[in-house]
């Protein structure tokens, strides 16, 4: 139905996870550098 079995399983779990990952992760400590 999807494809090629486990390994698009494996990266639709790993957007998934990602996506949350980004929506629940404090990024405010974490130093920035300006370009000159």
């Amino acid at each position: 139905m999807f494809g090629d079995g486990a390994a698009v399983w494996l990266r639709m779990q790993a957007a998934y996870d990602a996506w949350h990952a980004e929506r629940e992760t404090d990024v405010s400590e974490i130093p920035t550098f300006c370009s000159i």
